[in-house]
């Protein structure tokens, strides 16, 4: 029977009761604008198009917000003004401030579009928009290009973690300049994440402004090439030339790879988690190491649950984990109404001199009231080969109990085909993994061409947050929005949206 279990589950997940919960995962209630994570839930289903956008779905690239949720859930609309134009900054990629305003040509428009190194949409996307670009820079036209570099959308992916600095976040500034070979220049978001947080807090949106008050005259919440190409022509005409991404040397598209925990093998966490808001205690040395939680939803609501703690090497710093000596290890100073347990932990010794994979831990929350604080404090060693140093560190961090919503989502967290030295590849409790026998390529996540043909016909609604492929979490949602739906007596084979009663689910 167990070897039934996925198949049977496979079946299920594309069935009109767990579509009819795929819908209702992508409807709880609207989150304010202005988080990276502000895509994971929605209030209504939208097109994502506003005027000027052409309808169409997206292509085989994964491109596309004329299907699928809006990122911008209509917060940001065409006919309207930037809130604050005038006084948005950014940093330019050298470290100089600058007013985005100052960047709209006389009598012309500014293209925005909004990305990072960890979003797969702008890793698809900014092929197109390069392309764009070249075409406008050859003929002349006053439009001018930018890339909105901002918070990170999936920490994690490529390494990539979140900065705790402005300088930390123009390195990844640099790094994206460099990996994908980019004409249009960056700007970076200051670290209140204020432009991202006043265009609407998409990941990979497109805009096209004109005027000193930032009049809106095309935006789209996923920066799709085609409609852009199409709003210049009525914004301001046709080019002569349609270039395309290989014809002027734009690199391929490079799915960003995800640390599988080859020295040290991940954490499982029990299910989908939220990043809480963390604060840096001062420090001498620059943040080589950054901590990140993650709470299970029972812990915000006030009950038990799991509470992630993960330590990152970030890359910007070129450091590694010196394995000869102590291992990472870390305090929690707790209040007397605050019960977590434990509150010490200390990485596991390994073989390899040196690795950068994360040290994470889960531990057991038992109560943890909203308006209270904890420190942690934590104790490593960071080696820099090109540098030729190693030292020890000791930094500490305050954390609240509230959602940090520019924090992003680490995709797949927990789904990485075994992850524990109990399971074999593939595994997940006590069944295999529907990821590990659908996951052709072996990347953890499940792409069109590889779901099943039902599922296939289903695909746009199962990718909860629209990044083209359908990873271990969102299944996960899925299977317990069908066991809640199921426990409460919802499940009635017809896809049913009838609200629970008291008790059901959420």
């Amino acid at each position: 029977m167990r070897q039934t279990r996925p198949l049977a589950l496979i079946a299920a997940l594309a069935s009109p009761l767990v579509f009819s919960a795929a819908v209702e995962a992508r409807q709880d209630p609207p989150k304010a604008p202005g988080g990276a994570d502000a895509i994971e839930a929605d209030d209504k289903p939208q097109d994502g198009r506003n005027r000027m956008r052409p309808q169409g779905g997206p292509g085989r690239s994964g491109q596309g917000g004329a299907r699928g949720q809006d990122p911008l859930r209509g917060s940001v609309t065409a006919g309207t003004q930037v809130p604050d134009f005038a006084n948005l900054t950014v940093l330019r990629s050298d470290g100089s401030e600058a007013k985005l305003s100052s960047m709209v040509p006389e009598d012309g428009h500014l293209v925005v579009v909004t990305g990072c190194l960890t979003c797969p949409k702008f890793l698809i996307s900014h092929r197109e928009v390069e392309a764009i670009a070249h075409d406008h820079r050859t003929e002349g036209t006053p439009v001018a290009f930018v890339y909105l570099y901002k918070s990170l959308a999936h920490p994690e992916n490529g390494g990539w973690i979140q900065p705790f600095t402005s300088d930390e976040r123009l390195a990844q500034v640099k790094a994206a300049e460099s990996t994908l070979k980019t004409k249009v220049p960056f700007v970076c978001d200051l670290m209140d994440n204020g432009v991202s947080n006043a265009l609407g807090g998409s990941p990979n949106a497109a805009y096209i402004v004109h005027g000193s008050d930032g009049t809106i005259d095309y935006v789209s919440g996923w920066a799709e090439g085609p409609a852009l190409r199409a709003a210049l022509v009525e914004v301001v005409g046709p080019t002569e030339a349609t270039s395309t991404p290989e014809s002027i040397g734009v690199p391929p598209f490079a799915r960003p790879s995800r640390n599988t925990g080859a020295v040290v093998p991940r954490v499982e966490v029990p299910g989908t988690m939220s990043a809480l808001k963390t604060k840096p205690g001062s420090s001498d040395e620059p943040h080589y190491v950054k901590l990140r939680i993650e709470a299970e939803p029972t812990i915000l609501s006030g009950k038990p649950g799991k509470l992630y703690v993960g330590f990152h090497l970030d890359p910007v710093h070129g450091v590694h984990w010196n394995n000869l000596v102590d291992p990472v290890a870390f305090t929690i100073t707790l209040p007397e109404d605050v019960k977590i347990s434990p509150v010490e932990g200390k990485g596991s010794k390994v073989e390899p001199a040196t690795d950068s994979d994360p040290r994470e831990f889960l531990l057991d929350v038992a109560e943890w009231p909203s308006d209270a604080t904890i420190e942690i404090e934590v104790r490593y060693y960071a080696c820099s080969e090109k540098e030729g140093w190693c030292k020890p560190v000791t930094q500490t961090y305050q954390v609240a109990l509230e959602r940090d919503r520019a924090a992003g989502m680490a995709q797949n967290r927990w789904n990485r085909g075994g992850g524990g030295p109990d399971r074999g590849a593939g595994q997940r409790g006590g069944g295999t993994d529907p990821i590990a026998m659908m996951d052709r390529n072996g990347d953890d996540r499940i792409e069109r061409s590889e779901a099943p043909e039902r599922m296939r016909q289903r695909f746009d609604s199962f990718d909860v947050d629209q990044d083209g492929y359908i990873s271990g979490d969102e299944l996960e949602t899925l299977r317990e929005r069908m066991a809640q739906r199921q426990r409460g007596g919802r499940g009635n084979g017809r896809g049913s949206r009838d609200r629970p009663g008291p008790g059901g689910a959420s």
